[in-house]
């Protein structure tokens, strides 16, 4: 035989003696471990509030408040609710008369031109309008600010509906005022008047405090 025909095979021996068993398996032990639960007698006398500012969570000892203002909303938000409702509402009411005003004043039967009609009618209408209770929203929003800021109500004995009435005639009285001192004043008087039944009407109806807008 020549030297080539001889193959050295390793032979690997395994030492199985210093083999551990698996600890976590069947039967398996921990050293040091006893398979026991740790007992924690005092974990009912743990304070929560003092480790509860770790986890960001506010103490029990100091309750959390809602930021609320007792005055409602803030003059902006007040002031774009009331502008834009009266604008749209405007535009509305102004486009439905102007409807109404085109279908009657075409001067053709024609589909056309009743159209054109209409349509010229209600955008005029409907703008003016529109236009008008905006700046008077405006206007009265602002005076109403003013009122609160002044704290009128200390002088009628805390009835805080002084200031929408006060706001309400100021604002008529300005709005027309360069009609003349009597127009002036009527405008003022019907403007009281209309937050006067618009206050009674959203206290009847349990309406936010009484207030619509």
């Amino acid at each position: 035989l020549g030297p080539s025909t001889f193959h050295i095979v390793p032979v690997f021996k395994h030492n199985t003696t210093h083999m551990s068993e698996d600890p976590y398996a069947e039967g398996g032990k921990v050293e040091g471990y006893d398979g026991q639960m740790p007992s924690m007698p005092n974990i009912g006398k743990i304070n929560l509030g003092n480790i509860a500012p770790v986890y960001g969570i506010q103490g029990t000892e100091e309750p959390d408040y809602l930021d609320y203002n007792i005055q409602g909303r803030g003059y902006f938000e007040k002031l774009f609710f009331n502008v834009g409702s009266a604008y749209f509402g405007g535009i509305a009411a102004g486009g439905m008369f102007g409807v109404a005003e085109g279908l009657s004043n075409s001067p053709s039967p024609r589909f056309k031109i009743r159209l054109n009609s209409v349509l010229n009618s209600a955008g005029r209408r409907g703008s003016r309008l529109g236009n008008a209770l905006g700046v008077v929203a405006l206007m009265f929003t602002s005076f109403e600010y003013m009122a609160d800021q002044l704290e009128l109500e200390r002088f009628v004995g805390g009835n805080d509906v002084i200031n929408p009435i006060t706001a309400g005639f100021v604002t008529g009285a300005l709005y027309k005022s360069t009609a003349g001192a009597p127009t002036a004043m009527l405008a003022g008087a019907l403007g009281s008047t209309v937050i006067v039944g618009s206050v009674f009407a959203a206290k009847s109806m349990n309406f936010r405090g009484g207030r619509f807008w």
